[in-house]
């Protein structure tokens, strides 16, 4: 397929779903609009959401009638979405976060801080990025980007939050998530201005 005289790999992405007993959690991969309109009201339900594209824009190969970010996580309902954020480009896009936090229902957990939660981040002390190593759930210690000299320089600099983020899924219908709200993930998240996983002032 083709955008621009490119190719456009994203329209040839695809959405994993994980059932346990009579719950579910759906992993999207870069898959656009057009793939979440095609799927069932039954498949699109999860109480797990892993945001797709890293939370940057699903409009490849258009924007089907109806259907836009909110329409997207209202389909699938969740729970808890995680959004592993993508380097060297403009994510995540606020405007698809958004309504994901607008309700309160949902809790959005995010992989690491970028410049959308804290402008300020790349001029915070040293002491700043320990603190998030320790606060995030399994980052690599040291953490690789700030090692890896090949690396945009801006992705040095990015700070991990929630870090890897671990779900737990039984079948009775329990869900135990890492790292957890009361952690020091939270207490982390406290200290910036505007984070994106927190719902908007009303």
């Amino acid at each position: 397929m083709e955008r621009s005289g490119q190719r456009a790999p994203n329209l040839l992405s695809g959405a994993l779903r994980l059932e346990v007993g009579e719950h579910a959690i759906i992993v999207g991969g870069d898959a656009p609009l057009t793939t979440w309109a095609s799927l069932s009201a039954a498949d699109l339900r999860a109480r797990v959401f892993r945001i797709p594209h890293h939370g940057g824009a699903l409009t490849d190969g258009g924007e089907p009638e109806g259907w836009g970010p909110a329409r997207l996580y209202r389909e699938v309902g969740p729970e808890i979405a995680i959004l592993s954020v993508g380097k060297g480009y403009d994510h995540p896009d606020p405007h698809w976060i958004g309504p994901v936090t607008g309700g309160g229902a949902c809790q959005l957990l995010c992989t690491q801080v970028t410049r959308r939660c804290e402008p300020t981040m790349t001029r915070q002390p040293p002491g700043l990025r320990a603190s998030a190593i320790r606060s995030s759930h399994f980052a690599e210690p040291p953490w690789r980007h700030l090692n890896d000299r090949e690396r945009p320089r801006h992705d040095r600099y990015e700070i991990p939050c929630a870090g890897t983020v671990l779900i737990e899924l039984s079948e009775d219908g329990k869900l135990r998530v890492l790292p957890e709200s009361d952690s020091g993930h939270r207490r982390l998240v406290d200290g910036w201005r505007s984070p994106l996983c927190r719902p908007a002032p009303a």
